[in-house]
């Protein structure tokens, strides 16, 4: 008889083991959903974050850009040919607004010019000056290339070259040579 009633206690322990295994196993499938629902929440806040830094720079780009326009007839605003806009710091005044500091100006796509403002005029930067990509980066006098500065072709390729009051005057050929190009207008002489 006394092996009968180990055998009970046995399987008595035996049940309440299993019952213990079951109770831990829901505990740990419970902890893993729990931590599948945490990644998931993870995930979707990321996502969220996402979406707000990509509205935040929409809303900056927004803020920043000035598009141009004329009025017609009837005193609406319609695009300017070649859709011209401004993209940059600027300052608000009673009569509008100006470039001030770092900005680009932009027209059928392309950027003309990128650089700084100071009070609404272009100072430094590059300028595109050619249809075919060509750049001027060096110094500005009104409005103008005017003094020491590089071309940069579409490729990249740059050249140093001297400019006055917008017109290039020499450029380097290479081997410490520079070529020279005159300009003579009519009515200076």
């Amino acid at each position: 008889m006394g092996e009968r009633r180990g055998y009970y206690v046995n399987s008595g322990l035996r049940e309440e083991a299993r019952r213990m295994r079951e109770k831990l196993n829901e505990k740990a499938k419970l902890k893993e959903k729990e931590n599948e629902l945490l990644e998931i929440k993870r995930k979707q806040e990321e996502e969220l974050a996402k979406l707000r830094k990509e509205q935040q720079r929409k809303r900056e780009i927004e803020l920043k850009t000035k598009n141009y326009f004329e009025f017609n007839k009837y005193n609406r605003k319609v695009p300017v040919e070649g859709k011209p806009f401004y993209y940059g710091d600027f300052v608000k005044d009673h009569k509008g607004w100006y470039p001030e500091g770092d900005g680009q100006f932009h027209c059928d796509e392309n950027i003309i010019l990128d650089g700084i403002y100071q009070k609404g005029i272009f100072k430094k930067g590059k300028i595109l000056f050619l249809n075919d990509g060509t750049r001027w980066n060096g110094h500005i006098k009104d409005d103008m290339i005017h003094g020491a500065g590089r071309i940069i072709d579409p490729d990249g390729n740059e050249i140093k070259a001297i400019a006055f009051q917008g017109s290039i005057l020499c450029r380097d050929v290479g081997k410490g040579l520079m070529s020279l190009w005159f300009t003579v207008m009519n009515d200076a002489f």
